[in-house]
């Protein structure tokens, strides 16, 4: 803030960082694993392998440190990379700065989503609101292997106190559990005052005393409701995992929503190269894609068994499906 005006968080600039290496199990996993170490995010990536038995990777970051484009940051960060590689004469790491007008991944920063402010929230025009794409159509299958059988349940308490909204949530313990419900109420400007969680028996149970965008208790039934229903969706479905194959090819997919400032679900891309990489998986071809319309990023990845491109077996799917899902909620 400037004088009492809100002054526009610049968008930070978008780099190429590529690599040129052998193709092995595990490249993919290494080299996020590296540009996370060095402190850059990264948002969207394209792989692919070559009849000659080399992998180029294309990654899209952003510099969490603000040094690059500096020569200084960028060998630090080529260096790191080769060196987390084998440290091969014949891999190659390059990085660039995209222009701003061929940042199509630029949207990646600031997505205007369809979040809701409980300030601006009316019960008259709650159903009029565009409701958020999550989850996408057509993934009835997707989403039924997805959903635990074990629903979250969000009770809301405004007796117990007299300045806070008491928010008592109940769920199976898993990884970002915590992040997704703190991420969820975030979306629709509710903020934490403080909280208490206490695990039992795989079960977590969390009281968050929360206040609305002016430091009041929620009160309107409309803004209670669409706060229980985005906690109760972030909670039991945070990601969409599906596989799906044909004679040549299999595609594992995996699918989650951007938060209200535009930023991706953390570490997806790593967990699920580091579960591949686990199982010998190898990955030929994949992309990951961000749609600023519906704010939802997408994971794509073709898989073989080994390198001379044999077709995984259909019984493998569901082992593939469940250490992935393993690594990502575990």
């Amino acid at each position: 803030r400037l004088n009492g005006v809100e002054v526009p968080r610049p968008k930070k600039p978008i780099f190429l960082v590529i690599v040129d290496s052998e193709d092995r199990t595990g490249l993919l996993n290494d080299a996020v694993n590296a540009l996370l170490e060095q402190d850059c995010a990264v948002h969207t990536v394209h792989v692919s392998t070559t009849p000659a038995g080399r992998a180029i990777d294309i990654f899209y970051i952003t510099d969490n440190r603000d040094d690059l484009p500096s020569e200084r940051r960028a060998n630090t960060i080529t260096g790191f990379l080769r060196a987390e590689l084998g440290g091969s004469m014949n891999t190659v790491c390059t990085i660039t700065e995209i222009p701003t007008f061929a940042c199509k991944c630029g949207a990646t920063f600031r997505i205007p989503l369809n979040g809701c402010d409980c300030k601006n929230v009316r019960p008259n025009d709650m159903t009029a609101q565009k409701p958020a794409l999550w989850p996408p159509p057509g993934e009835e299958q997707a989403i039924q292997n997805s959903v635990s059988k074990q629903r979250a349940t969000v009770t809301v308490d405004n007796s117990t106190s007299k300045a806070h909204t008491l928010l008592q949530i109940q769920a199976r313990d898993r990884k970002g559990l915590l992040y997704d419900c703190y991420r969820a109420v975030k979306d629709v400007n509710i903020q934490v005052s403080y909280g208490k969680i206490n695990v039992q028996g795989g079960i977590c149970e969390l009281d968050l005393f929360v206040q609305d965008g002016q430091g009041q208790r929620v009160r309107d039934p409309a803004v209670e409701a669409e706060m229980c229903r985005r906690l109760k969706l972030a909670i039991d479905l945070p990601v969409l995992l599906s596989i799906k194959g044909s004679d040549c090819t299999t595609e594992l997919r995996v699918a989650s929503t951007h938060d209200a400032g535009g930023r991706g679900r953390p570490r997806v891309l790593l967990d699920v190269t580091r579960a591949l990489r686990k199982l010998g998986i190898l990955c030929f071809q994949g992309y990951v894609k961000e749609d600023p319309n519906t704010g939802i990023q997408t994971q794509s990845f073709l898989l073989t068994s080994c390198s001379d491109g044999t077709p995984i077996c259909k019984d493998e799917y569901e082992k593939i499906y469940n250490e992935v899902r393993r690594y990502l909620l575990s």
